[in-house]
């Protein structure tokens, strides 16, 4: 490698003084543009709150944390609250002793609310913190007021209530109450209305508009408690039983003598809900009478303005009450606070609109939207400005010097490079090389098509930031690479990183990277090449996935055994419990779910093995309608209300080769994967998604089957969309790969969708996928069309039949041997039960029969047993009654079929199963109910 020319030396000596001057100057411009915008921020700001202002002084020993819970009476985004709940945060937030748990209840009483809500609300707080207690319960508002006087002493038990923002506080409201405390809403009605008759002296009539809200019955009973002195100057009339449209008809036609008052409050117009701005607003569009209000989020949305209420202020006081608590002041001795508002505030449009000079408001009033003039600057802010500017033309002009240095430079390194250029051009590996400062000096045609440049001549000179900007984060730790070969002076071999193409496609690179070293022998940079090993990557990213699955498969077969064992009791030890109850009883009911549920358990061992070592042992031609609807039952009652799942089944008989449990899974996979896309959407958005899941018949033609890769004809097609926010470009790929999740915070395997394509693909099915980014998802399910259904396959049930012959029961799980000889003796049977092989040899060579008339007339053991398995013992079984039908029961299906299975074996059932199953199988074992062959439960 050729050292750097000399003849260069002086040009970099010369370009780095520059440079540094340039960043000097620069530092300086960007300083005193700093100051000067400081300055217009202090001109304009007022003092910090004190209650914001607190010292910090030496960090306390760690306290107890504090639960408090906030109700709040209203939503999120209504202003008002959410000021209070700012000043709340602003005093509690960062307190550390004692450390605060602030938990926020929102009870959305403007948009809902009744007595059947209320109790509602008292219900989901009963359940929702029945193991939670507080030190502290604070209420804003009067709904969330009268909430806690009703129902606190039973939510929160021995929990001091501090309210904030309530109305109209009377005296028999806190009788009796020595555990409350807080601030009254109490707004200055008199000193807006007296500012409002000098601002309008022609004005007579007084009309308050408000609404039948807790809230505003409160507002509206302080307004009359303030109306009185005025009885003589204004005549006045409330407004409060109106809809929207009804007002904005009636504010047009109100006389010119009238003004308004306005009490915030929500409006619902068919599905939409208008907030207080948005209902004040439109009465502004639609009155010519100047509408005054005591609250200053209402400020600037059609009202003039009036002497107004901050909802922050009342939060910080409201929060400093909860506080002291906290500390340990007894709630008798911290008073009620009664707040009036002290600052006047107006709109700009008002005033100009009602044509009111700022000379008549009162000192101190603060006036939004006010238009700001240039020529108003402070003129030492001016002057700052200006030098500032000059300084950036300096900076200006040495950047465009040392632009032009830079590039004579480049081009003298670029004449001295040509051979080495066209040498490495030639090499299919990436070769690059740069200097102390990590910029590059150069780099082959292999780098510049690796990263989608156009000519590797474009990287002269530049970082990594600016070579490759959408791609730092993975070129972060090849560049400390290279800063760690300069201070060890040694390379460093095979260092593999995930890089992505100029085409987007992600590839693996292994680098080596050495130290560039001059004539001098002194290190100036460093020389890096890089392998593409993506496929290698790939390969061994195939084998390592491999391995997991079969760990899997491995894990899962060593756990069916001992847990279908487990489910067998249950269902069966539930059979007989309900044979001891009366049917139509609930205790009844809640066993039939416990044996619904056990059975549905059975099948998600299945699917477990399914999905590690797929297999069609229990495919027939299933009308697939009825696992559908169930799986969707069993969805729509565990949804939130704000999730709404929609079923069309559009087939009369929806019948195909298929495993019905299997398709149950998928159902579920699917929509649980649609609500888990809904949820975490509409935690911010905060409206309703719908879950769509339909089944129909379709016929694909030859196009769209290729497409699917399946033969042309008649499919089911299986859909379940989404509204929800739809699945990203850069996913959608991935999005069936194993252990493939975007919800790794929150519990996600990477299981569900990759359960869904194996099951399909085993059943000849394919599933397609259709997404855009905000318009939800839907996936389709194509499953072949099969026979007539499940109609031609159901013939005599077995277990109708009921039995009386002798039993041989053999099972080593002492809880099975103790319920399975229960549930048979149901069915008439007379059972006799054996731990294990030989001990049923024993009882056999005991019951008196000889190899013409054995003492029991069928064998029912299960395959899996210490000693012998079952096989072994039927096979025993062949040389001393050879007359005797045997029953085999295994966990794992696949053990049974790869071993030699004597002649006598006649039924083959799978754990778990309940009694009639295993009744089936006996009566076909015995040559009953449709003959003696081996199928599997």
């Amino acid at each position: 490698m050729p050292p750097v020319p000399p003849t260069a030396a002086p040009a970099r000596t010369a370009f780095a003084w520059n440079a540094l001057w340039s960043v000097a100057v620069l530092a300086a411009g960007l300083f005193c543009l700093a100051a000067a915008q400081w300055g217009m921020a202090a001109s304009e700001t007022a003092p910090p709150s004190p209650v914001a202002a607190t010292a910090v002084g030496p960090q306390a020993p760690r306290a107890a944390k504090k639960n408090v819970l906030y109700l709040n009476s209203y939503q999120p985004g209504y202003k008002w609250s959410d000021e209070i709940f700012e000043g709340i945060r602003e005093v509690l937030a960062n307190q550390t002793d004692p450390l605060v748990d602030l938990q926020v209840e929102y009870m959305d009483s403007k948009k809902y609310s009744g007595p059947i809500l209320r109790q509602g609300l008292f219900d989901l707080y009963k359940y929702k913190f029945r193991d939670t207690s507080f030190s502290v319960v604070m209420v804003s508002d009067n709904y969330a007021f009268e909430f806690a006087r009703q129902y606190a002493a039973e939510l929160f038990p021995g929990a001091p209530i501090v309210f904030c923002g309530v109305n109209d506080l009377r005296p028999d409201m806190m009788a009796g109450r020595t555990d409350m405390t807080g601030v009254e809403e109490r707004f200055d009605l008199k000193g807006t209305l007296d500012l409002a008759l000098t601002q309008n002296p022609g004005k007579k009539r007084l009309i308050v508009i408000g609404d039948r809200s807790v809230t505003g019955i409160a507002i509206a009973n302080q307004v009359r408690a303030q109306l009185p002195p005025y009885h003589d100057r204004l005549e006045w009339e409330f407004w409060d039983s109106y809809q929207l449209g009804e007002i904005l008809g009636l504010v047009e036609r109100v006389p010119a003598d009238a003004m308004i008052f306005f009490i915030p409050f929500y409006q619902a117009i068919g599905d939409r809900f208008y907030s207080a701005e948005e209902v004040v607003a439109e009465i502004g569009e639609h009155s010519d009478a100047p509408i005054y209000t005591c609250w200053d989020f209402l400020v600037g949305s059609g009202t003039v303005g009036g002497r107004v209420l901050k909802g922050r202020e009342h939060g910080r006081l409201a929060a400093s009450m909860a506080l002291r608590i906290l500390e340990g002041t007894p709630v008798a001795d911290i008073p009620v606070v009664a707040q009036v508002g002290d600052l006047y505030l107006f709109d700009y449009n008002g005033l100009k609109r009602f044509h009111i000079p700022e000379s008549d408001l009162p000192l101190g009033s603060e006036i939004l939207n006010k238009p700001y003039y240039f020529f108003r600057i402070n003129p030492q802010i001016f002057w700052i400005i200006v030098v500032a500017l000059v300084i950036l033309a300096a900076t200006l002009v040495f950047l465009v010097i040392n632009i032009s240095r830079r590039r004579s430079v480049e081009e003298k390194i670029r004449a001295q490079l040509s051979f080495l250029t066209l040498l490495l051009d030639n090499i299919p590996q990436l070769v690059f090389w740069k200097d102390r400062d990590q910029r590059y000096q150069g780099a082959n045609k292999a780098f510049a098509a690796f990263f989608g440049l156009s000519d590797p001549a474009v990287v002269v000179g530049k970082t990594n930031p600016e070579v490759l900007p959408g791609w730092w984060d993975h070129a972060g730790m090849a560049e400390e690479a290279d800063r760690e070969v300069m201070r060890s002076e040694a390379p460093r071999r095979r260092m593999r990183l995930a890089f992505p193409r100029g085409d987007g496609e992600q590839a693996w690179l292994e680098l080596n990277k050495a130290p560039l070293r001059d004539r001098k022998g002194q290190v100036v940079g460093t020389l890096s090449t890089a392998e593409d090993v993506t496929d290698k990557e790939r390969l061994e990213a195939q084998l390592r996935q491999s391995q997991k699955m079969e760990a899997v498969g491995t894990l899962a077969g060593g756990l069916a055994h001992d847990f279908n064992n487990i489910l067998t009791t249950i269902i069966n030890s539930t059979e007989m419990a309900l044979l001891d109850l009366a049917p139509d009883s609930q205790a009844a009911a809640d066993l039939r779910r416990v044996l619904t549920a056990s059975k549905r358990g059975g099948g998600i061992v299945r699917q477990i093995l399914t999905f590690s070592r797929p297999s069609r042992e229990n495919f027939r031609d299933a009308d697939i309608a009825g696992a559908i609807m169930e799986a969707t039952g069993l969805l729509a009652a565990s949804l939130p209300g704000h999730i709404r799942l929609e079923t069309d089944i559009q087939v009369v008989q929806a019948v195909c080769r298929a495993d019905p449990n299997q398709i149950h899974q998928v159902v579920m996979n699917l929509c649980t994967n649609a609500y888990q896309a809904l949820r975490g959407h509409l935690g911010a958005g905060g409206r309703g998604g719908v879950i769509r899941v339909v089944l129909c018949s379709t016929r694909l033609p030859a196009e769209e089957a290729l497409l699917l890769d399946l033969p042309e004809g008649r499919y089911l097609r299986l859909t379940v969309a989404d509204d929800g926010p739809g699945i990203s470009p850069e996913i959608i790929d991935n999005i069936f790969d194993p252990f493939f999740t975007t919800r790794k915070d929150d519990g996600g395997t990477g299981l569900g969708l990759a359960v869904v394509q194996g099951i399909v693909r085993n059943h000849n099915g394919r599933v397609a996928v259709l997404s855009a980014p905000g318009r939800g998802a839907s996936f389709s399910v194509y499953l072949p069309c099969g026979g007539d259904g499940d109609a031609a396959l159901d013939g005599d049930d077995p277990a109708a039949l009921r039995g009386a012959e002798r039993v041989l029961f053999v099972e080593d799980d002492a809880s099975l041997l103790e319920t399975v000889p229960r549930v048979l003796a149901a069915f008439g049977y007379r059972v006799t039960a054996a731990p294990g092989a030989k001990e049923a040899l024993a009882v056999l060579a005991k019951s008196g029969g000889d190899e013409n008339a054995p003492g029991f007339d069928v064998v029912v053991t299960d395959f899996d047993m210490p000693g012998a398995s079952g096989f072994e013992l039927a096979q025993a079984l062949l040389r001393e009654a050879p007359g005797v039908p045997v029953v085999v029961v295994s966990g794992r299906f696949r053990d049974v079929r790869g071993a030699d299975r004597p002649e006598n074996v006649r039924e083959i059932v799978l754990k778990p199963y309940d009694g009639a199953a295993l009744h089936a199988a006996i009566r076909r074992a015995l040559g009953e109910g449709g003959g003696a062959t081996c199928r599997t439960f």
